[in-house]
């Protein structure tokens, strides 16, 4: 979602990844593979010689994250994301897989994408209706003790946003870094991928509280196409994400790794989200809650819902999972 492809240099950072994707690319095209898929991803990337450089326009990483180069319709059908809803509570951090993008070739990782779930209006003022909050939202200046009227007051375009229909009437319930920039989206735009899992911080309803209130500050910033975690004036997915659950001495918070990718400086991938709580589960450092698992199934067309240990492995999956999803390597 970050780069494009342009001018041959071996020596650039991304080349390896994107060599590998070819190799994965031409191996899945051979037999009964996808083999058109294979052809036009293959075709794309020999035509502009394996390259890759990191945009500095725009319009170049919007047109890789929208440009899908095989089957438009994603696995997670409507229906499942409707059944899920109720079991969403505000401040769950979704990850998200959409395959087929040509923003994930030469990326790391298996999930690509991290978006807050912060629900409709009517949800934060019964959720949030707790003395603890209340006490938090006088402490930071609305006098009600109302997180809503706090948010509609300090926030007032983003509050307005947050009222909006969308797509097909569809109600805005995440915030979520996309291209277009940090936005108020549907869950059905947010969670209309092929993978999903709903992870639920293990924190108070003071550090949720605040986590929203921070979303809604961020809502109307441009996406950060230089990638980068040291300023908060343009933002990724990711960032906004662990900025918002950024920890203090009085409110507790969530930490993320963070590693240096394509050279750039430290950011926190949505794979490695995955990968630390694989990592912290059943011990004294585990932040989040399972809540659920929709996994994609490119052989069936669908996807169905996974369990806590499918998706505890599901970090370790390949990069081009959807093509060997069968097989004993992919990971779950």
């Amino acid at each position: 979602m970050i780069y494009a492809f342009y001018d041959a240099d071996p020596e650039l950072s991304l080349t390896p990844g994107l060599e590998a994707d070819r190799r994965a690319l031409w191996q899945a095209g051979q037999g009964t593979g996808p083999n058109l898929t294979a052809e036009n991803a293959l075709r794309i990337l020999e035509d502009v010689a394996l390259a890759s450089w990191f945009p500095v326009q725009k319009n170049v990483s919007e047109w890789m994250g929208d440009t899908r180069v095989w089957r438009q319709t994603p696995l997670i059908s409507e229906a499942q994301l409707a059944a899920l809803r109720p079991q969403l509570r505000l401040g769950d951090v979704l990850l998200v897989r959409r395959e087929w993008y040509f923003s994930n070739i030469g990326l790391p990782g298996f999930w690509l994408h991290a978006a807050l779930y912060v629900g409709t209006p009517a949800e934060p003022a019964a959720f949030f209706d707790d003395p603890a909050v209340r006490t938090w939202v006088r402490a930071v200046g609305e006098d009600s003790g109302d997180l809503e009227t706090l948010l509609r007051v300090d926030s007032s375009q983003a509050a307005q946003s947050a009222v909006e229909p969308l797509e097909a009437g569809h109600l805005p319930r995440v915030i979520e870094a996309i291209s277009e920039g940090v936005s108020f989206t549907s869950l059905e735009h947010a969670g209309g991928g092929d993978s999903l899992v709903v992870l639920r911080p293990h924190l108070p309803k003071t550090a949720l509280a605040r986590a929203i209130t921070r979303a809604f500050h961020y809502v109307g910033r441009p996406y950060d196409f230089d990638f980068g975690f040291r300023t908060d004036s343009a933002l990724v997915c990711t960032e906004l994400v662990a900025k918002a659950y950024e920890g203090d001495s009085e409110i507790p918070g969530l930490e993320f790794p963070v590693v240096e990718v394509l050279g750039r400086p430290p950011v926190t991938p949505a794979n490695l989200i995955a990968r630390q709580f694989d990592a912290d589960f059943g011990g004294e450092h585990q932040q989040f809650d399972f809540v659920a698992f929709l996994d994609g199934k490119e052989a069936e067309g669908n996807s169905v819902p996974a369990g806590l240990e499918v998706f505890r492995r599901s970090w370790r999956r390949p990069k081009w999972h959807v093509l060997v999803q069968n097989t004993p390597l992919s990971g779950g």
